[in-house]
């Protein structure tokens, strides 16, 4: 029987609390270090570059092969040299593809900076908890993994609702609900193009650039301020503030009113009289759903993808 199969409960706490540490240093260095280093290859010497990883991978698995050496009463994986070359590489290979889907389906979620690449050692050090020589150890790992990845599954679950089919034509037609604030105005059609509604006379006689309106809608407003844009030099000539959240401005050839409320402009050429256009945009409104289903078609089926079944899973069983 090998000398570490008897060992103290001091040596053994010792070593469990070392290795257990190690591994998601070990693990979260090589990930930030790893990621440099092969980033930096492929920049300097183009795709070639990635054949870096063949290098990196197995150096860090030797350093937790070195870090089982050291910690031999932790793991009974760790005892033999066959052992530790197992312990090694089940805590670098299962705790690097640990690391590598949650970054994944993660994206867009979660931080993905420092934090996020120092958290990258939780997977490792969890893996290392699992393989622990004492079975109530284990299972207090086992215990503390599942908690966190039902925690992972609840932020994913919360983090992305499921778009409704307007939304999702929507997205299909890459517009957004800000752009298509809409407004009607007798006398006038609309239309829709790239950058949102323009308001065309029915008269054709009328029909010129500077009689045309158009909405501008953003979903990052700035309210501005007139005091701001009266500036010497500036493109303004004009800025009032009508009404709170109705703002008048006015240029070299163009005037407009800002509504805060639905977050557009009205814009129109000089050609068109501020009455006619303090009347759209009081008209001004978002639009509907109904109106969203009968402006586009059906958004296309989603591609079946790993990060969309995770999502999926995770609405499931967290949500």
């Amino acid at each position: 029987m090998p000398e570490t199969a008897v060992v103290t409960t001091r040596r053994l706490l010792a070593h469990t609390l070392v290795q257990v540490l190690t591994a998601g240093v070990v693990g979260a260095v090589g990930v930030i270090f790893g990621l440099s280093v092969v980033v930096a290859s492929v920049l300097l010497l183009g795709p070639a570059g990635a054949l870096v990883g063949l290098v990196v991978v197995p150096a860090g698995i030797a350093l937790l092969y070195l870090m089982a050496t050291l910690t031999p009463a932790a793991s009974a994986l760790t005892d033999t040299r066959t052992g530790r070359i197992c312990w090694s590489a089940l805590v670098g290979g299962v705790g690097g593809l640990g690391w590598w889907v949650s970054v994944t389906v993660s994206e867009g979620v979660l931080s993905t900076g420092r934090t996020g690449l120092l958290l990258g050692g939780v997977p490792f050090a969890l893996v290392a908890g699992l393989l622990l020589r004492r079975w109530y150890l284990s299972l207090g790992f086992l215990a503390l993994t599942l908690a966190i990845a039902y925690g992972f599954l609840h932020i994913l679950a919360a983090a992305g609702p499921d778009l409704t089919e307007p939304d999702r034509r929507l997205a299909a037609a890459r517009h957004t609900r800000a752009e298509l604030t809409i407004t009607d105005l007798p006398g006038y059609h609309r239309t829709l193009g790239d950058r949102g509604w323009q308001l065309t006379p029915v008269d054709p006689a009328a029909n010129q650039p500077e009689h045309r309106l158009s909405i501008i809608g953003r979903e990052n407003w700035d309210p501005g301020s007139c005091a701001a844009q009266l500036r010497a030099g500036g493109p303004m000539r004009e800025c009032v503030l009508e009404a709170p959240g109705l703002e008048y401005r006015r240029g070299e050839n163009w005037h407009e009113y800002r509504v805060d409320g639905v977050r557009a402009a009205v814009r129109g050429g000089l050609g068109v009289t501020r009455e006619v256009l303090r009347a759209a945009a009081s008209r001004a409104r978002g639009v509907t759903d109904a109106e969203v289903l009968a402006m586009f078609p059906a958004a296309p089926p989603e591609p079946a993808t790993f990060v969309g079944a995770v999502r999926r899973f995770a609405k499931w069983i967290a949500g």
